[in-house]
């Protein structure tokens, strides 16, 4: 089970751009700035976690991204001579070297947008990663490698540690640079210092890890401090470590390899929704028992593993395996029929499933502070024997944002979204709390989450993930859940179908098939 959390930095390139030319231009801000360790030398430099630097290295670290290559030298040079730094990490996109090669910064790096199904993120950004046909030639390679030179005799003398990275490229970019001069660069930047190249990976083909052509994405730049450090990764060829004496080898393993299809790293997986179970369904949201024990018999003679959120995270996360036909059966609400009539059917038939519970309305047959009777949701105390049996997975569905507006005497919060007039601040403050008041009240703590009504914000998003939610699940249907191996993104907001009595075995295997 997911326990430990991670906060994310969010950040914009534009002012990490501006904070590398305040240090390339003024001296004293990196004196004055407290930080053990600089990462500078191209634009991707911006897309550096702070946070993951530090639980890398074990120091903090400031990230002082560049747009030409001068920008990078003097950034360097100053953090040797006025900061008091003890690690530089230097990198380079091949276009410091090509006279005629600008790096393609993106205007916007988006870590919350929906990413998964790939015909989808290539209609809307596939024009950024295409081939414009043009060669690059690294005609300023000498240069380049005289003033790293120098940067190096300067950290030896200072002792301090130097660490000099190619970062990853995609393909349409990666291609466009002449093979013959950039492996003489990779040649001759071996004879100042081991190079550790991404420039061509087992993701290089795929536009999904990358905010550009030249820059990959933050989740990537961690992928690549694991493998810095001596971490596993889960992809076979994922960085080189080139020295003088590999790197002929080293250059030959990455120009050798075949890109693998993203079918290789990536899963869809189908996502059911379920709420109540009774006998006599009145509603698009009630199922009988009968429809329900039919659905589950015909997944299972299907061929279909059931899957929980812990196990969608861990793929993506820890690159651990999922069946090969995965499906991700939940329910929410919590009322008590998920106890009585859906755990005994699901543990009959070896499957499991995720409850997403409304944290106010556990053990409850009334609405909360009122004698107004609603269905009954299950206990505390039967949501920890179901998931002490490995059955049922319990998360969220709030503590208390699913309201209804005839029980409220005041505004109702129906959904996780702002009410009418409420600040950002408020509205951040509120989710917090509802977050913090459910895992104070219960024990529980979370890590996947469905918006009520399926509804959700941007706002919502950053702050439950800043948080510590991992995933997140809306009620849309608009594309397929494709989850990508070390890409964070593809647990957000997954969209789910809605499963009414009248569906029969055969039409959901179609609807998910």
């Amino acid at each position: 089970m997911y326990t430990q959390r991670r906060r994310l930095v969010l950040r914009s390139p534009a002012v990490a751009l501006l904070t590398a030319m305040a240090l390339a231009l003024f001296p004293a801000v990196a004196r004055s700035t407290d930080y053990d360790g600089l990462v500078t030398g191209c634009a991707g430099a911006a897309f550096f976690d702070p946070a993951s630097l530090e639980a890398a290295y074990g120091l903090s670290f400031q990230t002082a991204p560049v747009q030409t290559a001068e920008e990078g030298f003097r950034a360097a040079y100053k953090a040797i001579s006025f900061g008091k730094i003890d690690h530089l990490i230097y990198c380079l996109d091949g276009s410091e070297a090509a006279s005629g090669y600008t790096s393609d910064i993106p205007r916007a790096a988006d870590d919350l947008e929906k990413i998964g199904q790939a015909d989808l993120y290539m209609a809307a950004h596939g024009g950024a990663f295409t081939s414009t046909g043009s060669t690059h030639t690294l005609d300023r390679q000498n240069d380049i490698i005289s003033k790293l030179t120098e940067i190096k005799k300067l950290c030896t003398a200072k002792k301090i540690r130097f660490t000099l990275v190619f970062l990853p490229l995609h393909a349409s970019r990666y291609d466009s640079l002449d093979q013959s001069s950039l492996n003489a660069y990779k040649k001759a930047l071996c004879k100042v210092a081991d190079l550790w190249d991404f420039s061509r990976t087992d993701l290089s083909a795929d536009a999904r890890y990358f905010y550009s052509a030249d820059c990959a994405r933050s989740a990537v730049l961690d992928l690549m401090l694991d493998r810095m450090t001596g971490k596993a990764v889960p992809f076979a060829h994922f960085g080189e470590k080139l020295t003088a004496k590999n790197v002929d080898a080293g250059l030959k393993n990455l120009s050798s390899f075949a890109l693998p299809l993203a079918n290789s790293y990536s899963k869809n997986v189908p996502i059911l929704l379920y709420h109540h179970i009774t006998e006599n369904p009145s509603s698009r949201a009630d199922i009988s028992p009968a429809t329900f024990r039919a659905h589950m018999e015909a997944l299972k003679k299907a061929g279909y593993t059931a899957v929980t959120a812990a196990d969608m995270i861990a793929y993506v996360e820890e690159g651990k395996s999922l069946p090969a036909n995965p499906v991700w059966i939940t329910f929410d609400d919590g009322y008590a029929s998920n106890y009585t009539l859906a755990y005994p059917i699901l543990r009959e038939l070896g499957l499991r499933a995720t409850v997403f519970t409304i944290g106010s309305s556990i053990g409850k047959t009334t609405y909360k502070n009122t004698a107004y009777p609603i269905t009954p949701h299950f206990s505390q105390k039967q949501a920890e024997e179901m998931m002490a049996s490995g059955v049922i997975e319990i998360q969220s569905h709030t503590w208390d944002m699913h309201q209804s507006e005839s029980y409220e005497s005041g505004a109702a919060r129906t959904t996780a979204t702002p009410l009418p007039g409420e600040t950002t601040l408020q509205y951040l403050t509120a989710l917090r709390h509802d977050l913090e008041t459910y895992e104070a009240k219960t024990g529980w703590d979370f890590y996947a989450l469905a918006y009520p009504k399926g509804q959700y914000t941007r706002e919502s998003e950053r702050i439950y993930h800043e948080l510590g939610i991992k995933l997140t699940v809306s009620t849309a249907t608009d594309r397929e859940n494709t989850l990508l191996r070390s890409l964070p993104q593809s647990l957000y907001a997954l969209c789910r179908h809605d499963i009414p009595e009248g569906l029969s075995p055969d039409a959901l295997l179609a609807l998910i098939g």
